[in-house]
């Protein structure tokens, strides 16, 4: 009301007072005019003063109309004043066209300039702050991404949000618990224990209108003026109350606006911070379960360890006085006695070879094994001869006939390796080879010299790069009866078997080819398989040449032998292949 008192006599008191004093003179009639509608700024001013609580959405309407009117009349009085007083001193004539359009220009360019400023003295006298609501979005969109914890949102809504719209007293309570929660309080000491949840819901019937200053019946909520409630798709995540402001209490409508456009921001960033909270909680739970099942991998690879040395150890002494007894040194064996030491003799090597593989799975995921120049060649070929004695015991002279070829130049280079692991990679591809070729054919065994792409660790060993490398190939391939596409990366996997079914025709734990991959990748090569159903499978795997033995790498047509064993009878059915 006192602004509107001095910005509505001002002018005509300013228009008439300073030309007397000066001794200046001015057009009369544009005087009487401009103290004429400045007078009108009284009534304006006293009805916006009366009833801007109940204007509603108008209310920033009247602001604004108010500050455009009192200021078109503050400064045409201003300017008046201005050619008043240089009248005295400055005589214009009445023709100074170009005088006039540069005063104009001036006037209007001055006039943009102050508008802003002025605009910010009015709502400072109205609301009793300076801020503008869209820097106090912007501000708070800003600083948001920041705030990953429920406390830092707090703080960021106490000491920036609140401060800069000059709320005293506010609240933010969170209803996504099971129990309301408090995230911050200013100004107030709210106690939850002392609301229930039907009453913090029943505040939302005035959610989005100023509540007047009337006694109400619950002291608890005397201090309410605004509620705003904090949502996203529809769901309720909390309800924000705010009390009192500077300098009346009074939240007009483009205040309601900000503060409901800062809500959908606090509702997102609530929802942020539960996933997050969310998200942390279960990659812990996630931590915890992998040490866990590291451990609990650690205690069975001791198990799988300690037990298959116990076994080992047994069965070498059951192997070894079968042995003994077969060739008569416990006495006179009959023939049916020597058959039946024979089927004793065959199946503890059986088991000692699952318990060899076993123990090599723990092996082969070492780092620390010895490595020496082994030729690949002489260890195939050894390999190759205990497949076909195995072939021959295992098989019946019905059977259809099996024929092993050996193929390998005769300068292969040499290779750096542990010797035992490449006998049992060979062993466990040849009895693969044997086992799934029940009608017979040829199982081959080609080696050579190529030039093969291999993953390389760099010098800092942090990380690996494809580099071609001049390497010794070696392909085992049989006439059996071939594994469908669809497993042909699951069989590398330990304890797979593509026929898993308790009545599968071939037996086995799964471990040869898991064993050979793990040997083969650790020496730094690489295995891989081709096979066609009912048609075959051949089994390549390379290894590097150590750059000592590095030569000019060219195809050579390897040397071939033959070797035939004589076929043993086996059930004719066709199963499905197992690794």
């Amino acid at each position: 009301m006192l602004a509107g008192i001095v910005i509505g006599f001002a002018p005509g008191i300013l228009l008439w007072l300073v030309p007397r004093l000066t001794g200046a003179t001015g057009p009369t009639a544009l005087r009487t005019w401009l103290s004429t509608i400045s007078i009108a700024l009284l009534p304006f001013f006293y009805v916006y003063a009366l009833y801007k609580h109940k204007l509603g959405a108008l209310e920033m309407r009247a602001n604004r109309a108010l500050s455009f009117y009192s200021f078109l009349v503050l400064y045409a009085t201003g300017v008046m004043l201005i050619f008043v007083t240089m009248n005295r001193w400055i005589q214009l004539d009445s023709n100074a066209l170009t005088f006039s359009l540069l005063a104009s220009i001036v006037s209007l360019i001055l006039a943009l300039a102050s508008w802003g400023p002025y605009r910010r003295l009015v709502n400072l006298i109205a609301y009793g702050n300076s801020y503008e609501p869209s820097e106090v979005v912007q501000m708070f969109a800003n600083e948001v991404p920041r705030a990953l914890d429920r406390e830092k949102l707090g703080q960021l809504i106490n000491y920036r949000v609140m401060t800069s719209l000059l709320v005293r007293q506010s609240a933010l309570v969170q209803m996504t618990d099971p129990t309301p929660s408090l995230l911050y309080a200013r100004g107030i000491d709210l106690d939850l224990s002392e609301w229930t949840p039907e009453e913090l819901e029943g505040l939302l019937e005035h959610a989005g209108k100023y509540i007047p200053p009337d006694p109400h019946p619950d002291p608890k909520q005397q201090w309410i003026r605004l509620v705003i409630p904090i949502r996203v798709d529809e769901r309720l995540l909390g309800i924000w109350l705010l009390g009192g402001k500077e300098p009346d209490d009074f939240y007009p409508q483009h205040d309601i606006d900000v503060l409901t456009t800062l809500a959908n921001q606090i509702g997102v960033t609530l929802e942020t911070i539960r996933l997050f909270s969310t998200l942390r909680t279960r990659a812990s739970q996630l931590e915890q379960a992998y040490l866990e099942l590291r451990r609990s991998d650690r205690l069975k690879d001791e198990f799988i360890r300690n037990i298959s040395h116990e076994l080992r150890t047994p069965l070498t002494a059951v192997l070894g006085y079968s042995e003994l007894l077969q060739v008569g040194e416990g006495g006179e064996v009959t023939p049916e006695q020597e058959e039946m030491l024979q089927i004793v003799i065959d199946h503890t090597k059986a088991v000692i070879n699952q318990v060899n593989s076993i123990i090599g799975m723990q092996m082969a995921k070492s780092a620390q094994i010895e490595k020496s120049p082994v030729n690949l060649a002489e260890v195939a070929r050894a390999s190759m001869q205990e497949a076909q004695i195995l072939a021959q015991r295992q098989r019946n002279p019905e059977d259809p006939p099996l024929e092993f070829v050996f193929e390998s130049p005769e300068d292969l280079p040499m290779v750096l390796a542990n010797r035992p692991q490449m006998n049992q990679v060979f062993d466990n591809l040849l009895s693969n080879a044997v086992k799934f070729s029940p009608d017979g054919g040829t199982i081959r065994v080609q080696l050579r010299v190529t030039r093969h792409t291999l993953h390389v660790y760099t010098e800092d060993l942090s990380r690996t790069m494809l580099e071609e490398k001049p390497v010794v190939e070696v392909c085992i391939q049989d006439q059996g009866i071939g594994i469908p596409p669809e497993e042909l990366e699951r069989i590398w996997d330990q304890f797979y078997q593509v026929d898993g079914s308790a009545t599968r025709r071939f037996g086995g734990t799964g471990l040869g080819l898991a064993l050979a991959r793990d040997i083969v990748e650790t020496h730094g090569g690489k295995i891989w398989v081709e096979s066609e159903v009912m048609e075959g499978s051949a089994f390549y795997f390379v290894l590097p040449i150590p750059e000592a033995e590095e030569q000019t790498v060219v195809d050579v047509e390897p040397q071939s032998t033959q070797e035939a064993s004589e076929p043993e009878k086996t059930p004719v059915n066709k199963p499905q292949p197992s690794a």
